[in-house]
């Protein structure tokens, strides 16, 4: 899945429901949300929005300076490891465009 299935309004609105869950302090139900966003597209927009909500929740949350750094890198991380494998089938994709058996 390495295209975007959802239309910009609807990324919009479903962004402004996670804006609201977080207002609300329902922090369970806006990381819900976005790993739901997550199943319909990789945009990049989204995984550094939900870096910024670990990072942040984690801050205020928590006495230890490095476990605010640690939830965001693992977003970071999944990003990271989603990109790679998109990369990975654009090369095969492009090797197999450019096989003599595709003509």
């Amino acid at each position: 899945m390495c295209t975007d299935l959802i239309p910009n309004g609807v990324m919009f609105v479903l962004q402004a429901y996670i804006d609201f869950e977080i207002e609300q302090e329902e922090n369970d139900k806006a990381r819900a949300l976005y790993e739901r966003l997550l199943e319909r597209t990789q945009h990049v927009k989204v995984w550094m929005s939900f870096a910024q909500f670990e990072l942040t929740l984690a801050a205020s949350q928590q006495e230890d300076p490095s476990l605010p750094v640690a939830a965001a890198r693992a977003v970071f991380q999944r990003a990271n490891k989603f990109a790679f494998l998109c990369f990975e089938l654009l090369v095969f994709v492009t090797y197999l465009l450019n096989s003599p058996l595709y003509y």
